[in-house]
C-alpha cells in the first residue's frame, strides 16, 4: 500500500503543485478587472492538500482553485479514491457486483439526504435557512459520495476487462465494451427524459441520474 501511495502521489502532486504555484504568481503579478484577491494562507494550505472540497461545508466560499481554476476540485475526489482503494480493492475484486450495489446505495442516500435536507436536519434539531440548504445542496455535488458510483463502475469495468483478458478473450472484450457503452447511453437518455419530466428544476440531484453516471 505504501508503494502505491508513493507512485500515485509522484504522478499527481508535482504537476498539481506546479499549476497552483503558477496560479498564485498570476494572481500576485497580473492585474485583472475585476481584481482577483490573493488567497489566504488557509485557502492555500487547503488547496495544496486537496482538502478545499470537503472544507466547503464550513467555508462556503466557492473560492475553489483560488477563484480562477475551479476545475481542480476533481482532484480531491481522485485523492479520496486512491486513499480508499487499497482498503477495498481486494474485496471489490472478489464480489464486484456487491461493491457496485453498495456504491449505488451510498450515492442515492447522499443525494436523497441533500434533496430533503430540511427534513433530515430537523430530525437532529437543526433548522437551516432556505439559502443555507441551497448552499449545502450545491456543495454536496462536489463531494466524493456524490460521485462514488462513477468510481465503482470504473472499477467494475476494470475487473471485467482483467477477467476477460486473462482468458485471452480479446474479441469478447471488444464486443462487450461496445454493448456496455451503447447500453449506458440508452440508460442515460431514459434517465434524463424521466428526470426532466419529474424534477426539471434540479435534474442533477436525481438518484436516477446519479445511477447513470
Amino acid at each position: 500500500a505504501r508503494s502505491f501511495f508513493v507512485v500515485r502521489a509522484a504522478r499527481l502532486f508535482p504537476a498539481y503543485w506546479g499549476v497552483l504555484i503558477l496560479m498564485l504568481l498570476l494572481i500576485g503579478f497580473v492585474d485583472t478587472d475585476p481584481p482577483i484577491p490573493f488567497p489566504s494562507f488557509g485557502d492555500i494550505l487547503l488547496t495544496f492538500t486537496t482538502l478545499e472540497v470537503p472544507a466547503e461545508f464550513w467555508n462556503n466560499t466557492y473560492f475553489l482553485g483560488f477563484g480562477i481554476n475551479r476545475a481542480i476540485w476533481t482532484l480531491s475526489l481522485e485523492v479520496t479514491f486512491y486513499l480508499l482503494l487499497p482498503l477495498i480493492a481486494a474485496r471489490f475484486f472478489k464480489r464486484p457486483l456487491i461493491g457496485v450495489a453498495a456504491a449505488a446505495a451510498i450515492a442515492v442516500v447522499w443525494r436523497m439526504t441533500f434533496n430533503h435536507l430540511q427534513t433530515v436536519s430537523g430530525w437532529f434539531g437543526f433548522h437551516p435557512t432556505a439559502e443555507k440548504i441551497l448552499d449545502f445542496e450545491l456543495i454536496s455535488e462536489i463531494q466524493f459520495p456524490f460521485w462514488i458510483l462513477s468510481f465503482a463502475m470504473g472499477m467494475y469495468g476494470a475487473v471485467v476487462f482483467a477477467r476477460l483478458y486473462k482468458r485471452r478473450e480479446e474479441p469478447q472484450v471488444r464486443k462487450w465494451s461496445v454493448i456496455v457503452q451503447i447500453g449506458s447511453l440508452v440508460f442515460l437518455a431514459i434517465a434524463l427524459l424521466y428526470t426532466a419530466s419529474t424534477i426539471p428544476q434540479f435534474p442533477r440531484h436525481s438518484p436516477v441520474i446519479g445511477l447513470s453516471y
